[in-house]
């Protein structure tokens, strides 16, 4: 009889009346173990009620007690094994065929070895996946090899995984992966793990000669075109159609297209070119080559000398090519009538473009012959002529001769007059905004950094107000605040690389409708007309609603208001809001009495309360209308700037246009099509205005590729580039500032920050170099380096300076102020540049009334003490404010008043208790 079947693999676990198996080295699975199999501990059974993984079984509870890692049996008696009697007849029937010496125990890919449970011996196991064989003997099961067939893998490849088998191709020969386990990176023919399956072969003999070419004839030949019959040797290498040419002397030769019979040596040669003439009876055969097209050419069109479009018709299958340099000359007999220029061609039909640039003679004739030229040179201007030829094209001979142009021109007399308009505009470079830690991302469009930073078109614009005799910066004029009304604040916190005016401004942030904020100023500098002009912008992040203030005056003796403007967040000019705006005020004709400047009436656009903050900036005050407006867009090319020309340029009808583009241009253009557009966009500019002044600025040095001088980018060198650029710019009746050159001679790591753009250092530069050349005339007005230079680039206060009035001498010094409860005083640290405290800080009572008093040492550091102004702020952060002024100046001291603390979160003297304040002046 037929034992009942079990499995009993590995041992177990069981808690006593638990429900749940652990086995441990078991291999369970839906075949070996199922729902309804019995499971036996000792004399214990219990019925398996699910196959959880591998090493769980759920069972009924178990009455047999704990049982820890002993041995069992799962006798397979579950009803889910019982199947029809069809079905077990058939399955006998395949059981009895499989139960045969060699059957495969097949072994999963996730096992190292067969199932010791199953299996009798004299039986193999397989492992598909890796080619294992395994045999059972004595009952246990032993491992013979892999057996695997054949992988070609070709060519070997140190990034793949190899498996036992696989077969790759290295240097000739092939190897085969013996390895047991796969691996990567371990190149034939290393022995661990490649064996040499087919080493690679000698060289072969050296085969026997072919048939070659040459050949002779002693056939009688009479040199000419058409077919020329003879017989030469036969098995030569000649085939059909190849091109041979049939010699008698170097001097008298035939060549055509060959035809051939290997058999009997007969070749025919279809004669086309031929030189000497005679008849000979001795000839050398040797394949030739196709004849190449040639230059020259002839034309029947009638055409007229003169420069542009020469359009005619000439021979098919020319050798010019788009681009070469071609002569015409008219075939009369005085080859003195001629064209030449870029030539552009059809080999198919033959029509060919000159576009002459040069001629000589006149008149209008039917027949030409055309020639290759090569390209004129600088010009010989010690000849006879002293290249008058050239002198419709000035600028082109400046630069084939090297010659330096004049860039030198003063534009500062146009920033004197009232009512001028100055626009920089061209790509990135125009406003390089790179090497300034701009908050929120990096914007396209130069007006959109607002309301400034320290590069140099934005310095040049603070230098352009500079040049008005009677500007002011805000910072210079005496503010005051309403404290009844709601004290709008002087905000000096902003960085100084977004500040507008290089910090020289005031920030005023209105919170309530009854705020107010004034200040008196005395106009020197008033023409005839009476005319001055607040230059203010708004801080476009005030808020979603469009709020106002109006702005009014009154003139001495401050007896009447005037309201004059209502000033708004909302724009209503081109650029939403980013734009300087410039409020007109009378103040009388040559008055020379001051004026009181309000802001006041804070609201929303409706008329209603003010909801949320205004902030205005105030940057100015002149008694000269000068709009400087920054329009550049990052990556724009020329083209680009040209299709946007009346929003950035033409609306504003420049006087001077100061444009930097080609750098876009140079990467996507050639220097013919980007001469066209800069063309297209300065005739625009005289469109509008014909008396504007223009300036074209050469990129600067690139280190990328394809912008090298001698680099080869869309057909020309970057020189080339230039040199057009240059030769545009000046035909024009523009100026050329060759930024290329300015930065040429200086180390990249100074001026450069990444490929093109410039550091704060090279912005530095830039605006030297653009005041030297096109405002030198206004250069007692520069900036005080403190605005500009990049050593100051962090410093976030405004600096109270007077630079116009001469008979004035800055002070600067600064000091720590730091609070204590305890004492209500401020104590005094940290003193600079020539100053002693002579006295504790006094305090009053909150919001604080401030009394600090200083000894100078050196008496002459200024004529007039009332230059002195000083902020007060709280050290690390924004939004707490002191202000300041001179209270009193004794001998060789002074003394300054601090008031009015606004803002931030400091409102009681506890929260003030060592707090460290800076004072500067």
């Amino acid at each position: 009889m037929t034992a009942l079947a079990s499995y009993s693999t590995g041992t177990v676990s069981v808690a006593a009346n638990g429900t749940t198996v652990t086995g441990a080295a078991t291999i369970w699975s839906s075949t070996n173990v199922r729902p309804g199999d019995v499971l036996q501990i000792g004399n214990f059974h219990t019925i398996i009620t699910d196959v959880t993984d591998p090493t769980h079984l759920v069972i009924t509870p178990w009455g047999g007690g704990a049982q820890a890692n002993v041995a069992y049996v799962i006798w397979q008696i579950s009803l889910q094994r019982i199947v029809g009697a069809q079905a077990m007849s058939d399955v006998s029937t395949l059981v009895a065929a499989l139960n045969t010496d060699g059957f495969y125990i097949f072994v999963a890919s996730s096992l190292t070895a067969p199932d010791p449970s199953y299996g009798k011996d004299g039986q193999y196991g397989f492992q598909a996946s890796t080619g294992k064989l395994w045999v059972k003997t004595e009952g246990a099961w032993s491992f013979l090899g892999i057996y695997k067939g054949f992988a070609f893998r070709g060519n070997y490849d140190s990034g793949v995984n190899y498996s036992v088998n696989d077969v790759v191709s290295s240097g000739g020969s092939a190897y085969i992966y013996g390895y047991g386990t796969p691996t990567a990176g371990n190149a034939p023919p290393n022995p661990a793990y490649w064996t040499l399956l087919a080493g690679k072969g000698d060289k072969g003999d050296k085969g026997d000669r072919g048939s070659g070419y040459g050949g002779t004839s002693d056939w009688s030949l009479t040199i000419g075109l058409g077919n020329h019959d003879f017989q030469t040797q036969a098995g030569l290498a000649y085939t059909n159609g190849a091109r041979i040419r049939l010699t008698a002397d170097p001097a008298n030769w035939m060549e055509g297209i060959g035809y051939y019979v290997s058999a009997t040596g007969a070749m025919t040669v279809v004669v086309d070119k031929i030189a000497g003439a005679g008849t000979f009876e001795f000839w050398n055969i040797n394949v030739a080559g196709e004849p190449g097209v040639g230059y020259g050419g002839t034309s029947t069109t009638s055409l007229t000398i003169g420069t542009g479009n020469q359009n005619f018709s000439t021979q098919a299958e020319l050798a010019y090519k788009n681009g070469a340099r071609a002569r015409i000359t008219a075939d009369s007999g005085d080859y003195s009538n001629w064209m030449e220029g870029v030539a552009y061609y059809n080999p198919v039909s033959g029509a060919m473009t000159v576009v002459a640039d040069k001629f000589s003679g006149a008149g209008t004739f039917a027949s030409w012959n055309i020639n290759v030229a090569g390209q004129p040179g600088a010009g010989d201007v010690s000849s006879v002529n002293y290249a008058s030829e050239y002198a419709a094209n000035t600028p082109l001979v400046r630069v084939n001769i090297g010659a330096q142009t004049d860039c030198n021109k003063d534009f500062s007399h146009l920033l004197r007059y009232h009512g001028k308009n100055i626009v920089v505009t061209g790509d990135s470079l125009s406003f390089n905004a790179y090497d300034f830690p701009i908050p929120g991302g990096s914007p396209v469009n130069a007006y959109d950094f607002y309301p400034g930073m320290m590069s140099w078109s934005f310095m040049l614009r603070d230098f352009a107000h500079r040049l008005d005799p009677a500007w002011e910066h805000a910072d210079n004029l005496d503010w005051i605040l309403d404290v009844d009304a709601g004290t709008p604040a002087p905000a000096y916190s902003q960085a100084a690389y977004v500040t507008p005016f290089n910090s020289r401004y005031v920030g005023i942030n209105a919170t309530k409708s009854t705020d107010r904020a004034w200040f008196m100023h005395r106009f020197n500098s008033v023409d005839s007309s009476g005319k001055a002009f607040l230059h203010w912008l708004n801080n476009p992040n005030a808020g979603s609603n469009n709020q106002r203030c109006q702005l009014s005056y009154s003139l001495y003796p401050y007896t009447t208001e005037v309201d004059v403007a209502l000033l708004t967040n909302q724009a209503t000019t081109s650029w939403a809001g980013f734009q300087t705006h410039q409020t007109e005020i009378d103040c009388g004709a040559n008055n020379q009495h001051p004026v009181k400047i309000i802001l006041k009436n804070f609201s929303n656009a409706d008329g209603s309360a003010l909801t949320g903050n205004m902030t205005m900036f105030i940057q100015g005050i002149s008694s000269k209308l000068t709009n400087f407006q920054l329009t550049g867009h990052g990556g724009y090319t020329t083209a680009q700037i040209n299709a946007e020309y009346a929003a950035r340029i033409g609306n504003y009808n420049p006087d001077l246009l100061i444009i930097i583009t080609g750098a876009n241009d140079r990467a996507s253009k050639t220097k013919e099509q980007f001469a066209a557009d800069l063309t297209s966009l300065i005739n625009n500019t005289r469109a509008t205005n014909p008396h504007c002044e223009i300036v074209v600025m050469a990129p600067t040095p690139n280190s990328a590729a394809g912008y090298g001088p001698t680099d080869v980018l869309n057909g020309s060198t970057m020189r080339d580039f230039l040199a057009l650029e240059r030769v545009t710019a000046e035909s024009l009746n523009c100026l050329f500032f060759d930024t290329q050159a300015l930065f040429a001679t200086l180390d990249p790591a100074y001026w450069r920050y990444d490929n093109i753009h410039m550091t704060k250092r090279g912005n530095k530069v830039l605006f030297d170099a653009l005041v030297q050349r096109h405002f030198s005339g206004g250069r007692e007005q520069r900036l005080d380096p403190r605005y500009y230079d990049p050593m100051y680039t962090s410093v976030a206060t405004t600096q109270a300076v007077n630079f116009n009035d001469k008979r004035r001498e800055v002070i600067h010094g600064s000091c720590a102020l730091t609070y204590s409860q305890s004492t209500g005083l401020f104590t005094i640290s940290d003193l600079k540049d020539n100053f002693d405290a002579l006295d504790s800080v006094a305090t009053t009572s909150f919001p604080y009334e401030v009394v600090c008093k200083f000894r100078y040492r050196v008496k002459s550091l200024f004529d007039n003490p009332g230059v002195i102004r000083a902020s007060f702020d709280h050290s690390g952060s924004s939004g707490q404010w002191f202000q300041a002024r001179v209270s009193t100046v004794g001998d060789n001291s002074i003394t300054f008043y601090l008031w009015n603390m606004v803002g931030g979160s400091i409102a009681t003297a506890a929260q003030m208790d060592g707090a460290t304040f800076s004072l500067r002046w």
